[in-house]
């Protein structure tokens, strides 16, 4: 007689490898790439806040002088004084051929300052090489020719297609130098995670951004919170 065998096996157990505990490595470095990812989104923002001084340079000068800039569409009303522009929208390439569109409500140059040139309503469409798409807008800019520094000012917010998004009120962005800065509270939201500080400062040669403290940042499903300065 065929002996009757017990195929009730019992339930497989995990290793502690395969578990995912707060405080253990696969924990921590399921934190770290989502932490990782951000960051790298984080990074891209300085060449679109770039291509705003592009704007702020060329609605100002001869476009002859620029070739690698082409318009859209011809300016209309084309101008309201001798300095002063209505509606510009002007399509152009990064130097990594990268495609991007500058518009803005209105620009004009200071009468007292000519070397001050206010944006108003300023925003920027680009699209990475990638294929992702990012945009930038604010409620005002101020590009100083002299000092090559453009400040961004009312609601700034650079958003990414993914779901990414970097909220501040004021940020400064030094052309010569190729960083951004601001001391105003930051705000940036992703699928995976949500930062809070009380500044920026980024650099673009270097890819290093610090957000001022005391900074949080929480990691989605992660059911951890990491708090520094």
């Amino acid at each position: 007689m065929a002996s009757v065998q017990d195929t009730d096996q019992p339930p497989k157990r995990k290793s502690l490898e395969q578990l995912d505990i707060p405080g253990s490595n696969q924990h921590q470095v399921e934190r770290n790439r989502k932490r990782t990812k951000y960051v790298r989104f984080l990074r891209v923002f300085l060449p679109i806040l770039g291509a705003l001084v592009v704007l702020a340079i060329f609605i100002m000068q001869d476009r002859n002088e620029f070739a690698d800039i082409r318009p859209i569409e011809e300016v209309a009303p084309q101008q309201m004084g001798e300095n002063e522009l209505l509606s510009p929208r002007f399509e152009a390439v990064d130097q990594n051929s990268q495609p991007y569109t500058l518009t803005a409500e209105r620009a004009f140059q200071s009468p007292d300052n000519m070397d001050l040139i206010t944006l108003e309503q300023p925003t920027a469409d680009m699209r990475m090489s990638d294929g992702a798409n990012f945009s930038l807008k604010s409620v005002g800019g101020l590009y100083n020719q002299n000092d090559q520094i453009l400040d961004l000012s009312g609601d700034v917010m650079l958003d990414h297609d993914a779901g990414y998004t970097l909220r501040t009120n004021t940020l400064k962005l030094n052309v010569r130098d190729n960083t951004a800065s601001t001391s105003d509270a930051v705000e940036a939201d992703g699928p995976d995670a949500h930062i809070q500080a009380n500044g920026l400062d980024a650099d673009g040669k270097s890819s290093v951004l610090i957000f001022k403290g005391p900074a949080k940042l929480t990691l989605d499903n992660l059911n951890n919170e990491d708090e520094g300065e």
